[in-house]
């Protein structure tokens, strides 16, 4: 009897799964080639002159972090996953930053207890909710 074709997928991907994983923790593949050629076969490497060009972009954003008490806070816990441009871009009230921290500080950001109400300020002060403009109304 042939196993169910359900199961032989799953057990494909986890293989696979498995096989990439150990590519990005510097492990041995099975092949015995190591991380670099896993990593090789994923995808190719963006050419040298669209990584300046990233590069000078990511530079440029943390540039444009306005000063203040939590901007250091940002650069130490922050940007240790993210991209400054991917801080600048959200806009959030006090409520939506304060689930933000709490669940960044869950997954492991490098922020303590003391830190986080200078960075909850320093996000709310520079990133906070954008406010609509009033919508005109035409009287008749």
């Amino acid at each position: 009897m042939s196993p169910d074709p359900r199961v032989r997928a799953i057990s494909l991907a986890l293989a696979v799964f498995a096989s990439t994983m150990a590519g990005c923790g510097g492990d041995t593949n099975r092949d015995g080639t190591g991380a670099d050629s896993a990593r090789a076969t994923l995808a190719p490497p963006p050419p040298a002159a669209l990584e300046t060009r990233m590069h000078e972009a990511d530079r440029a954003s943390i540039a444009a972090l306005p000063a203040g008490a939590g901007r250091d806070v940002v650069i130490a816990s922050c940007l240790t996953c993210h991209s400054a441009a991917m801080l600048q871009q959200q806009h959030k009230d006090s409520v939506g930053w304060d689930k933000t921290i709490t669940q960044m500080t869950t997954w492991g950001a490098p922020l303590t207890s003391a830190q986080q109400p200078v960075l909850l300020g320093y996000l709310v002060a520079h990133y906070g909710a954008r406010v609509d403009a009033p919508v005109a109304t035409t009287r008749r």
